[in-house]
């Protein structure tokens, strides 16, 4: 009777634990399924685990908030804005490499010649100057065609110009040369007046050397000699 009683609790002992014996796989499962990510929809296949799993948390994460500039931060930038347009220099005409192409014909008056060139800054249309022979002698030099004065030393007129940088401030002048208002900008220290005429979509240069060291009087007949021959300009016939 007793063997018998003994057996009837070791059989519940049995039937009680099969219970937690039978769910804790089931339970542990549970758990397994609910912290792997179900990620396998969402990831790119080319991408590994660890590359998707960084994307999807990246995009979980909250923006920040755009900054909230003050107005004084404001007024100072338009300031900073407003100063940069005043400081940028205003566009020059586009350079090109200046040519040799030009042609010498005689005056109908005699001792002066024709010297017919072009812009630097376009082909078309083409000038001429008239110079007096006596007095002017052209040369090619590397910045173009070049009038040397025959008795002024260092009075050079370059006829076919190209715009360069000084560092030197000019004095700016309005003039009026063979019936055309004409730019001019003379840069003393550097014994150099470059004159500009603008016609139309045209732009036509000219720079007038003059020796720093010259004195006065030298200047004056120099700027007056070559004054004279852009005096002289026209748009040549086509």
């Amino acid at each position: 009777m007793l063997l018998l009683f003994l057996c009837v609790l070791a059989a519940g002992a049995a039937t009680a634990c099969a219970p937690a014996e039978v769910n804790r796989p089931a339970v542990l499962l549970q758990v397994q399924t609910t912290l792997t990510p179900t990620s396998t929809s969402v990831c790119d296949p080319s991408e590994s685990q660890i590359v998707c799993e960084d994307r999807l948390a990246s995009q979980k994460i909250t923006p920040l908030p755009p900054p909230t500039l003050s107005a004084e931060f404001l007024t100072a930038e338009a300031e900073y804005q407003q100063n940069l347009l005043e400081w940028t220099p205003t566009p020059e005409p586009p350079i090109t490499t200046p040519t040799s192409s030009y042609l010498l014909a005689p005056h109908s008056q005699e001792g002066l010649l024709i010297f017919r060139g072009r812009s630097t800054y376009q082909e078309h249309p083409r000038f001429e100057v008239t110079f007096d022979s006596n007095l002017w002698r052209l040369e090619e030099h590397e910045e173009g065609p070049v009038l040397i004065h025959r008795t002024i030393e260092g009075c050079r007129l370059v006829l076919m110009a190209i715009g360069r940088g000084m560092i030197e401030m000019p004095t700016i002048l309005q003039k009026e040369l063979a019936g055309y208002p004409v730019e001019v900008r003379e840069f003393r220290q550097s014994g150099l007046i470059s004159y500009g005429f603008s016609i139309e979509q045209a732009y036509y240069g000219f720079g007038l050397q003059i020796p720093p060291d010259a004195g006065d009087s030298a200047v004056k007949e120099c700027q007056v000699s070559g004054e004279r021959v852009l005096d002289t300009f026209r748009l040549a016939p086509e």
